[in-house]
């Protein structure tokens, strides 16, 4: 909705609306998962990875947003 008025004597003009959001994400991955971490010496740290893994990761999300200017 866009409109146009005055307020206490000044111009005022605004443009408002909403809108929805919906969106569906896989994503894939292939990652070494740490299995542990070796503290060597002060300022060295080792990390032990496990072998390859392949990682699916589903997410989504419905939203109703507000626009303004």
């Amino acid at each position: 909705m866009d409109f146009a008025t005055t307020f206490d004597g000044m111009p005022f003009k605004a443009l408002v609306g909403m809108r929805y959001e919906k969106s569906t994400v896989i994503a894939q991955s292939l990652q070494k998962v740490p299995v542990s971490v070796s503290w060597n010496n002060p300022t060295e740290f080792f990390t032990q990875y496990a072998a390859m893994h392949y990682s699916d990761v589903r997410s989504s999300y419905r939203s109703f947003c507000r626009t303004s200017i």
